[in-house]
């Protein structure tokens, strides 16, 4: 137990202000980001966004694959958030990779969001902008694990 309290003060000590404001910046951004994006996914599920059905062609594409797509986004986004907040070592490798899939699937879902629903593409454009910010932060703090 004594040697987990001591790496977490190694942790501690290693971070400055900046560092820690990023990171608390971070785990919440996720947060809500991840929660956004599978709150989405879940609502255009239940709202009957897709006439036909999720297993039917819409816009010559099958939904179910972009509805998978954005709840493994989303609830992954979620979880990077957790395992940042509970310090783990390899928490910022993994939320690199979130990170990345996070812009991947904001940038796909932004052209039919700005075709279908135009309200929802300030928040998808948001988090495109924000993602791009973080990416540096991340990556020097992946660099320093290694």
């Amino acid at each position: 137990m004594d040697q987990i309290h001591l790496e977490i003060s190694k942790l501690k000590n290693s971070m400055n202000k900046k560092d820690q404001r990023i990171q608390i910046f971070l785990q919440l951004f996720l947060l809500f980001a991840g929660g956004y994006i599978a709150g989405f996914n879940i609502w255009k599920l239940a709202s009957g966004y897709w006439s036909l059905g999720i297993f039917e062609f819409h816009l010559q594409e099958l939904p179910v694959f972009r509805l998978i797509a954005g709840l493994i986004v989303g609830f992954t986004g979620i979880f990077a958030s957790l395992f940042l907040w509970m310090r783990t070592s390899w928490a910022y490798s993994f939320c690199l990779l979130i990170v990345g899939l996070l812009f991947t699937y904001s940038l796909f879902e932004l052209g039919s969001v700005v075709f279908g629903m135009p309200y929802h593409a300030i928040p998808m454009a948001l988090i495109l902008f924000v993602v791009m910010q973080m990416i540096p932060f991340l990556i020097r703090r992946t660099h320093r694990q290694i």
